[in-house]
């Protein structure tokens, strides 16, 4: 098996994608559950796997479209694909934001509603990105000095090992 800087940028994006569509799953699962208001710090760790996801998916799709930005032919797709990973990072961001203060115990079923809410929306925004991305990437080596799976993977690596 090669290493994660050996994948071709479709198989990175696919990878990423994935990644995401994990976390999402996941923590639909826990909102589901019976006992899903008692675990809060759970649900708050599942956040912040999700924001590095999105940071990395992000990055990525910037730094491989960016390219695409400069051709005349897919120049408007790759604008519209990057302004779109944005608006995804946003909505998360607004949701952390929202969402990370206060005791979300004391406010379930609001708080229950949105997330599941946001964490399809996320979903359905990554898959249209992803699959219109695929489109566009050309099919190399992603390059060497990339990170192997997006910046903030030594970052936030400490901050998601919340355990209950």
């Amino acid at each position: 098996m090669t290493g994660v800087s050996k994948q071709t940028r479709s198989e990175r994006l696919a990878a990423l994608t994935a990644g995401i569509f994990r976390i999402v799953e996941e923590k639909k699962v826990l909102l589901r559950a019976p006992t899903a208001s008692t675990r809060v710090a759970m649900l708050a760790c599942h956040r912040w796997q999700l924001t590095k996801a999105v940071c990395n998916y992000r990055w990525f799709i910037k730094s491989a479209l960016a390219p695409c930005v400069r051709v005349t032919e897919t120049s408007g797709q790759a604008a519209a694909l990057i302004a779109a990973v944005d608006a995804v990072h946003d909505l998360l961001s607004g949701y952390v934001l929202h969402w990370s203060n206060g005791d979300n115990t004391a406010r379930w079923p609001d708080y229950q509603a949105a997330a599941t809410a946001t964490l399809d929306d996320i979903a359905t925004r990554v898959r249209r990105i992803s699959d219109a991305s695929a489109v566009l990437l050309p099919e190399t080596v992603a390059p060497d000095g990339a990170a192997p799976r997006g910046p903030l993977d030594r970052v936030i690596r400490t901050t998601t090992s919340v355990h209950e």
